[in-house]
């Protein structure tokens, strides 16, 4: 039923509120008109979420914020991530984009293929990036170069997977959802493909994808 269904995803994405985020904060990167800091909070399971803030520092109000999350194999710091990201920012904008689960700073030593074969491994990662852009948001409510009240969510194939459960269990936290190449069903064949595809990119980089001409 949908009570129980309701009831089911609040006890998987459930998190302790209060917990500290206890969070560290670094410049990586500094111009007149771009500033990169990288940020660290805490999690649920004693899992810290690294994570980029970029935004214009000459901008002295609370600003729109951009929430980036990542497509499967690549991370927070790939230029699929941080080119859209710069743009942004030189439209007025703060953008925020963290490692999800099993990415980036956050990689295990198992590799792509080995968690394609166990899916419950896949759904609690995904599961807990969507808490660790929960914490990320509080965190964001503690910064104020943001403006917590505009903040809008673009996910990029598995990160659209991400954001749009994300907003619909906190609907209330996001004035505007973006999806981009993240698909709701695929058929078997089809997500075969996809899993090849990953894998040759998490190998050789989104270039092991391309067709020679």
């Amino acid at each position: 039923t949908h009570e129980l269904n309701t009831a089911t995803r609040a006890l998987f994405y459930r998190y302790d509120e209060q917990l500290p985020l206890d969070a560290h904060t670094e410049v990586v990167g500094d111009t007149d008109s771009l500033r990169l800091e990288r940020f660290e909070i805490t999690s649920r399971h004693d899992q810290r979420a690294p994570g980029l803030l970029l935004y214009d520092p000459r901008v002295q109000s609370p600003r729109p914020t951009v929430l980036i999350a990542h497509p499967a194999t690549l991370d927070k710091a790939s230029e699929y991530v941080t080119d859209p990201a710069r743009a942004w920012v030189q439209r007025g904008a703060a953008c925020v984009t963290i490692d999800q689960a099993g990415h980036g700073e956050r990689t295990t030593s198992a590799d792509f293929r080995e968690r394609l074969a166990w899916p419950v491994r896949r759904a609690d990662e995904a599961i807990q990036t969507a808490v660790d852009w929960m914490r990320t948001v509080d965190y964001l409510a503690t910064r104020p170069e943001v403006d917590s009240d505009r903040l809008g969510f673009v996910g990029f194939s598995l990160g659209g997977m991400i954001n749009r459960r994300f907003c619909l269990d906190h609907p209330q936290r996001v004035a505007a959802l973006v999806i981009l190449n993240s698909p709701h069903e695929r058929s078997p064949e089809a997500q075969k493909i996809v899993e090849e595809r990953a894998a040759r990119t998490e190998q050789g980089g989104p270039a092991a994808t391309i067709d020679s001409t």
